[in-house]
């Protein structure tokens, strides 16, 4: 797998629908089998969001709070040193897809760092 992975399609339409028609409050990203897919969207709040992300291995996000939406890399110090490289690697990929309307982009390793969401 190499830097610059294939970002689906369907990546960008449903973040046009957060973003043009408010339809999901954030969405979640993984990679699978050597492309960028939707894993889960969802309208509930900070917290429930926080949840829904793995433990232990890679994602991207997008969160909007409203006014601004955040494009995360979550990438907890617990997941394997492989995924956490293509995740990094590859993050640009989908971030240029999804360009227009990001306010910040969040490096998330822990939940705490995800108090800017709050």
């Amino acid at each position: 797998m190499a830097s610059g992975m294939p970002v689906n399609e369907n990546c960008v339409t449903v973040f046009n629908e957060l973003k043009l028609r408010h339809a999901f409050k954030w969405i979640i990203f993984k990679i699978d089998n050597d492309e960028i897919v939707v894993e889960k969207k969802g309208t509930s709040g900070a917290a429930e969001f926080s949840k829904e992300l793995p433990a232990n291995d890679c994602r991207y996000a997008v969160y909007d709070q409203g006014q601004r939406i955040h494009f995360i890399l979550w990438s907890p110090d617990c997941a394997p040193v492989k995924p956490r490289m293509i995740y990094s690697s590859s993050k640009d990929a989908l971030g240029k897809k999804l360009e227009g309307t990001v306010a910040t982009t969040l490096e998330a390793h822990e939940l705490s760092d995800l108090s800017a969401l709050n």
